[in-house]
């Protein structure tokens, strides 16, 4: 990674692997409609934005170990992602979604979307997309997952509020056993 990035449009950069994010997005605003669920900050969607069109103007450093590392980190992202997608939609609107990949955490669908912009990142070896990156998921971890699951305790109640104690935040990251009291306390 260079301390002064390479900014230029063209056929061979990352903008390629923005287009199936584009279709896992659409699937995902039907899914979230039909149950109700959404409602992001404004912040959240300019970086989002920012996430999905800076690609179009970082060049992939193809045939190094960068872009082979990011390609293996961007299809575990898609994959993780299409399969919450896939358990999101499948579950009854009237029950939390605590199946398939749901199980293993609560917020598969950040973690994708975190892993395959990493992927990004790695592919197109550009610290500034790294950075935004970052950025995005601590927002999303400090504003929009505390009122998302806020409203799954009030829609769901205690349902929801046993799966917060048996299900971790994120993959791997260990939380406390009053986390979801605390989520209650704070609400």
């Amino acid at each position: 990674m260079s301390l002064i990035p390479t900014f230029e449009i063209g056929f061979w950069n990352a903008w390629i692997f923005v287009i199936p994010v584009f279709f896992m997005h659409i699937i995902n605003a039907r899914v979230f409609a039909r149950r109700g669920a959404g409602g992001q900050y404004g912040i959240l969607i300019v970086i989002f934005l920012i996430l999905h069109i800076l690609p179009v103007f970082l060049p992939l450093k193809l045939n190094t170990i960068w872009f082979y590392v990011g390609l293996i980190f961007y299809i575990v992202g898609m994959t993780l992602g299409f399969l919450a997608i896939y358990d999101f939609a499948t579950t009854p609107i009237d029950k939390p979604v605590s199946k398939g990949i749901f199980h293993y955490s609560r917020n598969p669908m950040y973690l994708g979307g975190f892993i395959f912009c990493i992927g990004i990142s790695l592919v197109s070896i550009s610290w500034i997309y790294f950075l935004i990156v970052l950025i995005w998921m601590i927002l999303l971890h400090v504003m929009e997952i505390p009122v998302e699951e806020s409203e799954c305790i009030k829609k769901y109640g205690t349902g929801y509020i046993e799966y917060m104690k048996k299900t971790p935040k994120w993959i791997g990251i260990p939380k406390s056993e009053d986390e979801s009291m605390n989520i209650l306390k704070s609400r």
